[in-house]
């Protein structure tokens, strides 16, 4: 799902080939980003699994919790300086297109 929406972002902001290149790195290290958050997700407590359902009390949840978000942050900020790179070499048209997307006022 991720490499079809990334396409459709590419297409959609008809990017040249310094933003392409500069895309490619930020869908790269999204993708890295992404596997390392989901492999910390899986390795928590209370997460669905193959085996029988884990007991966890409420603080064992809130703790899952805090490391689901903290594991959220490393990814965000592992992407962050390739996003500022990629967005850097955008023209205002293509920013308000990113602008509205990221603000969730437009689907892409």
């Amino acid at each position: 799902m991720f490499d079809r929406m990334a396409r459709f972002i590419e297409n959609d902001l008809d990017l040249t080939s310094r933003q392409r290149s500069a895309w490619r790195h930020l869908t790269a290290d999204a993708k890295v980003a992404m596997t390392r958050a989901g492999e910390a997700r899986r390795e928590l407590p209370g997460q669905p699994s193959t085996s029988a359902p884990e007991s966890t009390s409420a603080p064992e949840q809130l703790a899952a919790l805090r490391e689901r978000i903290a594991a959220g942050l490393a990814a965000l900020d592992s992407v962050e300086p390739a996003f500022a790179a990629f967005y850097s070499t955008l023209d205002p048209q293509q920013r308000s297109r990113i602008d509205a997307a990221v603000a969730g006022s437009q689907r892409w």
